[in-house]
């Protein structure tokens, strides 16, 4: 994807088949809040697969956090809701994030390189808007931050809606 860095600080999309995670994924990539929230739209929309809606939305999020802040982070540092109309909200709390199993360490003994520390001692880092939907199979999904104005919501997708 490409854009126009003077109209957009960060874009992040993804495109997932339309089927369920495999088994035990969902398990890794969510939150209890999360798999919650999963099961209920689960039981109100059942022929979506919301849990590979929710991984999806995980990796549009941190395709555009990644470019923008150089920062590795996990599917635990950012938290995903969905709302009414294809939208989605996301945040992101780097310090949700543990430490790769083989790191540098400064002379302090703090980690040190990309993905150390987290600003705002346990804060939200970065909100994110985007839209979901699902058309031809796919489960689609994009959050687009302007260059220097709060988030806005990206153009409707062509495919069905549903109400969360």
């Amino acid at each position: 994807m490409a854009a126009r860095a003077d109209a957009w600080g960060a874009l992040g999309m993804d495109a997932e088949p339309a089927l369920p995670l495999p088994p035990g994924v969902l398990g890794l990539v969510a939150s209890q809040r999360e798999r919650r929230m999963v099961a209920r739209l689960t039981g109100k929309h059942p022929r979506l697969p919301w849990d590979r809606l929710l991984f999806s939305a995980k990796e549009s999020v941190y395709k555009a956090w990644r470019p923008a802040t150089r920062r590795w982070i996990g599917t635990a540092a950012i938290v995903v809701a969905f709302t009414a109309g294809g939208l989605l909200t996301a945040e992101v709390h780097p310090d949700r994030t543990p430490p790769p199993p083989v790191r540098r360490r400064s002379e302090n003994g703090q980690a040190a390189g990309p993905g150390a520390g987290a600003p705002g001692h346990g804060g939200v880092a970065a909100r994110y808007m985007g839209r979901w939907c699902v058309d031809r199979g796919l489960l689609l999904t994009a959050v687009a931050v302007p260059a220097g104005t709060p988030p806005t919501v990206p153009a409707r997708c062509a495919g069905p809606q549903v109400s969360v």
